[in-house]
């Protein structure tokens, strides 16, 4: 469960903040002045977290560096147009 929980609830309550993550499987979603400003998450949830990361962000730097050189007008055109062949009777999707 993902529990909002304001700065001033979180530092009076550390110890069950810490607890409800690392027992219960809750995530704390810290805010402060109404906005969200830092999450309490499990380590294994962490751990899975920088995982992808280290895999998704050069993956999606090779995929930004290929495609840099098409001028973003061909490369929305060519989105339109595979979506239109996914979305068409008989298509992938």
């Amino acid at each position: 469960m993902i529990v909002d929980v304001d700065a001033q609830t979180f530092r009076s309550n550390l110890g069950d903040m810490i607890n409800r993550v690392q027992y219960r499987g809750d995530c704390i979603a810290l805010t402060k002045d109404g906005k969200h400003v830092a999450t309490l998450i499990d380590t294994g949830l962490f751990q899975r977290v920088r995982e992808a990361q280290r895999r998704l962000v050069p993956l999606a730097e090779g995929i930004a560096a290929t495609f840099a050189a098409i001028p973003a007008e061909d490369g929305i055109a060519n989105l339109k147009a595979m979506a239109a062949e996914v979305q068409a009777p008989g298509g992938e999707g």
